[in-house]
C-alpha cells in the first residue's frame, strides 16, 4: 500500500510564567493520508495451440495464464474473483468424454466423471460454498444442473431439454438462468429460483438468457427474444418484466452499478460492432470497421469494461480483446490463430507499494 505522506508541522508552544498563568497554541489538524488504488482486469477464455487444441486460459492485466496443457481440448467459460481467489468454470473434452470442471487458483476440480457429457457455464461463491451451473447429457437429453460444493442438483421444467447459462447466489437463494426446449415450439428463456422454474417467455417466442445480476431484491437477466420468423431483439428482464433494447440484436451480459443498468451486446445500429446500453441508451464500443462479438462485461466506478473477440480476415484469425470505455486492449495470445474470451472481472485494491 502506498501512502501519500504529508509533512507534519510541529508547533512548539513557549510557556511564559507570569502570575501563574499558562498559555499554549492548539495543534494543527493533520490531513488524512491518500491511499493509491490499483485496478486488475481478469479475462477468461481460450487459446489455440500448435496441435489445434484449445487451452483454457485467463489473462490478468493482459498477461496470459494457461490453465492446462494442450493434451485435451479445454475452455474457460467464465471468471469470478473472490478475495484473493480466482474461480473459473469450464469444460475438458477428451477423446472419450466431456467433463464439467472448475479451477480455483489454477487447481482443477472435476464435477463429473465422464459417464455422460457435461459442461460448466457459470460460477458463484457464497461464504465457503462454491456453486457452478452447467449441463449434463444423459439418455440423449440435456438437463440443466448446478453443483454446490460438487454435489449435483437437477433443474427441470415441463420441457425434455433444459440448459443452464449462468448462476448467482443472493443470501440463501440460488438463481440459475437458462433455456428450455419443448417438444413443440422454440427454445424459451427461463430461470430457476431455488430449483423452481420460472418461464420468461412462452414456447412460441424464441428466446435465450445470457447473463444475470442481482441488486437487492431485484433480479436482472439479459438475453434476446423474437417471435416466429422475426429477427432477435436485444432485451433484459427485471423481475420477469422485459425491456427491449434493440429490435435487431442480442444482449450478452448485464451488470448493475448503483441505480444504473448496463447491458452489453450487439445492435443493428452498430453494423459489425458491439454496443452497450446504460439505462437503455446505447453507446457504440467500436466504429464497426471490424467484425466482432461481445460476450461479457463489468462496471467499476465510471469505467465500463466489455470483453469479446475480434475477427481478423487478413490472417484468418480470431483475437481476444476487451474494451475499457471504448478503447481496445488486445490480449496476449502467443502465435495462436483462434482465441477468444468468455468472461471478465475487475478488481480495485490498494496499491502494493
Amino acid at each position: 500500500m502506498r501512502l501519500k505522506i504529508y509533512p507534519v508541522l510541529l508547533l512548539i508552544a513557549v510557556s511564559a510564567i507570569t502570575a501563574c498563568k499558562k498559555s499554549s497554541a492548539p495543534s494543527p489538524t493533520q490531513p488524512t493520508p491518500t491511499v493509491k488504488m490499483d485496478t486488475d482486469v481478469y479475462v477468461s477464455g481460450y487459446v489455440q495451440t500448435n496441435n489445434g487444441n484449445y487451452v483454457a486460459a485467463y489473462w490478468k492485466n493482459g498477461v496470459l495464464n494457461e490453465l492446462t496443457d494442450s493434451t485435451f481440448q479445454t475452455i474457460a467459460t467464465g471468471i469470478l474473483i473472490n478475495g484473493n481467489d480466482i474461480y473459473i468454470p469450464g469444460v475438458i473434452n477428451t477423446s472419450v468424454s466431456t467433463k464439467a470442471v472448475y479451477w480455483k487458483n489454477g487447481v482443477l476440480t472435476q464435477l463429473t466423471d465422464g459417464s455422460s457429457e457435461a459442461s460448466a457455464s457459470g460460477i458463484a461463491v457464497s461464504g465457503n460454498d462454491v456453486y457452478v451451473s452447467g449441463d449434463i447429457f444423459p439418455a440423449n437429453h440435456d438437463i440443466a444442473v448446478y453443483w454446490k460444493n460438487g454435489v449435483q442438483q437437477l433443474l427441470k421444467d415441463n420441457s425434455p431439454d433444459t440448459y443452464a447459462n449462468g448462476i448467482a447466489v443472493n443470501g440463501s437463494d440460488v438463481y440459475v438462468i437458462g433455456t428450455s426446449l419443448p417438444v413443440h415450439g422454440y427454445t424459451y428463456a427461463t430461470y430457476w429460483k431455488n430449483n423452481i422454474a420460472v418461464a420468461l417467455t412462452d414456447s412460441l417466442t424464441n428466446s435465450i438468457t445470457s447473463g444475470i445480476a442481482i441488486n437487492g431484491s431485484d433480479v436482472y437477466i439479459s438475453g434476446f427474444t423474437s417471435g416466429i420468423g422475426q429477427y432477435s431483439s436485444a432485451a433484459y428482464w427485471k423481475n420477469g418484466t422485459p425491456t427491449v433494447l434493440a429490435t435487431t440484436g442480442s444482449a450478452t451480459s448485464i451488470a448493475i452499478n448503483g441505480n444504473d443498468i448496463y447491458v452489453a451486446g450487439t445492435s443493428n445500429t452498430v453494423p459489425l460492432g458491439g454496443v452497450y446500453w446504460k439505462n437503455g441508451t446505447p453507446t457504440a464500443i467500436t466504429d464497426g470497421s471490424t467484425f466482432l462479438d461481445v460476450n461479457s462485461m463489468a462496471v467499476q466506478g465510471n469505467d465500463v469494461y466489455v470483453a469479446g473477440r475480434e475477427y481478423n480476415y487478413n490472417n484468418n484469425g480470431v483475437i481476444p480483446i476487451y474494451w475499457k470505455n471504448g478503447k481496445v486492449v488486445h490480449l496476449q495470445a502467443n502465435t495462436t490463430k483462434i482465441s477468444g474470451t468468455n468472461g471478465i472481472a475487475v478488481v480495485v485494491h490498494p496499491a502494493s507499494n
